[in-house]
């Protein structure tokens, strides 16, 4: 079990360690020094700040505002009732400015 490994193993096992080695320098070098993002990269990290910084203030100034006073229960029914009798209104003076005067008589 415990025979030499022939010749052309140990070669190609000492190739394999020699790259695994010139690899990890790569890898240590890069992660040392790492090289400088592409153009458009910086341009959406760029773009993402100012988004986040946009975003921020929006809220600082949703905060700064004072909170609004509760509407009543039955508002948007007063509002909804007021539009249709106001189109209602509009569509009768309408009506009367096209009608006949006969018509209008009886």
């Amino acid at each position: 079990l415990n025979e030499p490994a022939p010749p052309a193993v140990e070669y190609f096992t000492s190739k394999a360690r020699e790259e695994q080695k010139k690899r990890e320098l790569a890898l240590k070098r890069e992660i040392e020094n790492p090289p400088e993002p592409p153009v458009a990269t910086k341009h959406f990290e760029m773009m993402e700040e100012k988004e986040q910084a946009d975003a921020e203030a929006a809220r600082e100034r949703a905060r700064s505002k004072a909170p609004m006073k509760p509407l009543p229960v039955n508002y948007f029914t007063k509002k909804g009732d007021e539009e249709t009798a106001a189109n209602a209104k509009a569509a009768r003076d309408r009506a009367e400015a096209v009608q006949p005067d006969a018509v209008k008589y009886f």
